[in-house]
């Protein structure tokens, strides 16, 4: 089955959505949306983004403008091993982020 893939935009939308994530299995390297609340992740749809996106996320998080880390779901690890997600920089969540961080987030729209 085919896989969407996102533009920047959509990801932006999707980062900013407070009842979902983007997942990376970090082995293969696919990418699943996620919704999760009280703790339950579920996967709603298998999706791509180009090389470029894929490289500016990571950009972003090294800067601390969005927000990666690992997920510990047993039952999300079930399909996608080596879970790690990209969230929006949320505070009450996360912590403090860094004014340099905060600015550069809004400039962006990700704030």
């Amino acid at each position: 089955m085919s896989q969407r893939q996102l533009s920047l935009e959509e990801i932006k939308e999707l980062l900013i959505d407070p009842w979902h994530i983007l997942v990376v299995d970090t082995l293969s390297n696919e990418m699943v949306i996620c919704t999760y609340g009280k703790g339950i992740y579920d996967i709603v749809e298998e999706i791509r983004v180009d090389h470029e996106i894929a490289g500016l996320l990571v950009k972003l998080e090294e800067e601390s403008v969005i927000f990666y880390d690992s997920l510990d779901d047993e039952a999300l690890k079930q399909k996608v091993p080596t879970a790690h997600f990209f969230d929006l920089w949320r505070e009450s969540a996360y912590g403090p982020q860094p004014n340099e961080a905060k600015l550069k987030a809004v400039e962006l729209g990700l704030a």
